[in-house]
């Protein structure tokens, strides 16, 4: 076997356990949409940006009545909460929990631990 098919069977081992691990623990309803809004609130938090509704709508590539259906699970399974936005009060901001901080650390950390230096570089 190639040294570059070798690289190539690692990597799809490697995200096939990534997608396998994301069903098993991150428990999002287990649809793409909830994971874009997953990965989409983990990027702006970690960045130090606010969102809200008016950003999501904008940025994620669905249907508004499936972002704000979406929003609402997500706000039902505690992972995310709103704030009044300072400047204008019909403005809901969007903020994750600490128990979505602590799920988006822990897939992280599985990340991190089964991403091999190889894989890294490919």
């Amino acid at each position: 076997m190639s040294k570059e098919h070798q690289s190539i069977k690692r990597l799809s081992t490697f995200l096939y356990e990534l997608r396998e691990w994301e069903s098993l623990n991150l428990n999002l309803g287990k649809n793409q949409i909830c994971f874009d809004l997953f990965l989409f609130i983990a990027k702006n938090h970690y960045s130090g940006l606010s969102i809200n509704s008016k950003t999501l709508h904008n940025s994620i590539q669905y249907s508004q009545r499936n972002i704000a259906y979406t929003v609402s699970k997500f706000k039902a399974w505690d992972l995310i909460y709103f704030e009044n936005n300072p400047t204008d009060n019909r403005i809901k901001n969007i903020f994750p929990t600490i128990k979505f901080c602590k799920l988006f650390e822990k897939y992280a950390d599985f990340i991190n631990s089964n991403l091999t230096n190889e894989l890294r570089h490919y």
